[in-house]
């Protein structure tokens, strides 16, 4: 079987339509920041608590998405976000950082959604 080869103004065109996908995955990913953002109940520097438990875990430091910076931005479709967050009362050091997409799922929000939470359980207790 013999293969034919593309042209040099086929290469041309295949390197015009490259650089409009890189554009637009560049634009998504720029607009997907922006609605993360725009969308989580915590920004840098609030204090994140377990809605389950009520327990302050720490001060998020990012806000970030999984998919962002994987497979070159073809997967990267979702708002879904995750919180890196320190403990300054953590025995290890204020270098220590947790992340919320590890192995525990919990959860996460203000003091006023664990707050309001609580009081719901609680009603319901009554």
């Amino acid at each position: 079987m013999k293969q034919k080869f593309l042209t040099t103004d086929d290469h041309t065109e295949l390197d015009h339509l490259t650089a409009a996908v890189t554009r637009a995955l560049a634009d998504r990913r720029e607009w997907l920041d922006v609605k993360m953002l725009e969308c989580s109940d915590l920004q840098i520097g609030d204090d994140i608590y377990d809605l389950t438990s009520g327990e302050w875990l720490g001060v998020v430091t990012e806000v970030s998405r999984y998919h962002r910076d994987r497979d070159q931005g073809i997967r990267d479709t979702s708002i879904d976000h995750h919180f890196v967050y320190t403990k300054g009362d953590d025995p290890r050091g204020d270098n220590t950082y947790y992340n919320t997409s590890g192995g525990f799922r919990g959860d996460f929000g203000t003091k006023e959604q664990a707050l309001d939470r609580a009081e719901r359980r609680a009603a319901a207790l009554r």
